[in-house]
């Protein structure tokens, strides 16, 4: 799981990242965007689209405060057991 997004999430402001591990499973559409690696073209999409949404403070500090230590945890146990080792 991503620092730099829960940091961000804890201080109230939605986050642009990658569509990739934990993270499919922390950002929702309430609280940011996910954005595929492919191109840069994708980014400055993803980042427009974030740029034009209306997000709430109080809904994204209140959804920061779900991630206690037990499930964080798991979500990234879930991400580490699935995940395909070369």
């Amino acid at each position: 799981m991503s620092g730099a997004v829960m940091l961000a999430l804890s201080f109230c402001r939605p986050v642009i990242t990658c569509r990739k591990g934990s993270l499919l499973d922390i950002v929702t559409r309430s609280v940011g965007v996910l954005w595929s690696l492919d191109t840069a073209e994708q980014l400055a999409h993803a980042m427009a689209q974030a740029g034009n949404t209306a997000y709430s403070r109080d809904e994204i500090l209140e959804y920061a405060r779900t991630f206690d230590r037990d499930r964080s945890a798991n979500i990234t146990a879930d991400v580490m057991s699935s995940a395909q080792w070369v």
